[in-house]
């Protein structure tokens, strides 16, 4: 049976100079949710240029057990209208990442920041989280310099 999707993103370009938590989600109870897509940009010009180009890294974790915080919050738009609003809490752009418990790095990757970042990942190979596994987070290491970025994610809510 197909869930509920939404698309959930920052709302505006956000300079980044520290390691942050891109992406926070919290499941409700017994309505787990799956990934489908991962979006990532820099917005601007402050890191185009070969001296300026780098990698950094990515990393979907799951089961912390307390949420980070310095970010914001950030909304769950149902791509279907007449969906209900989601269950899960949603926070974005923690830059105190989430820190407590024995999280398991489900997928890792790296991001060139000269390029637009978009992860569409196999239906066998989405991460997926209930509440049992607590807080699941899409995290980024820290830039070497401040860039402005832009994130977007799709999200299903099953339940």
């Amino acid at each position: 049976m197909a869930g509920r999707i939404y698309h959930v993103s920052w709302d505006a370009a956000t300079s980044i100079s520290a390691a942050i938590d891109i992406f926070e989600f919290a499941p409700a109870d017994d309505k787990p949710i799956i990934i489908h897509e991962l979006h990532i940009w820099q917005e601007g010009t402050s890191d185009v240029g070969d001296a300026q180009e780098e990698i950094l890294g990515l990393s979907w974790r799951r089961k912390y057990t307390s949420s980070g915080s310095g970010g914001g919050t950030a909304v769950a738009i149902p791509i279907n209208p007449s969906d209900t609003a989601a269950g899960f809490s949603l926070e974005c752009r923690n830059t105190t990442v989430a820190n407590t418990g024995s999280p398991d790095v489900v997928f890792m990757d790296g991001f060139n920041v000269r390029v637009p970042y978009i992860w569409t990942p196999g239906e066998l190979f989405r991460p997926t989280c209930t509440q049992a596994q607590t807080q699941f987070v899409w995290r980024m290491t820290a830039p070497n310099d401040a860039i402005t970025l832009n994130a977007m994610a799709v999200v299903e809510e099953l339940g």
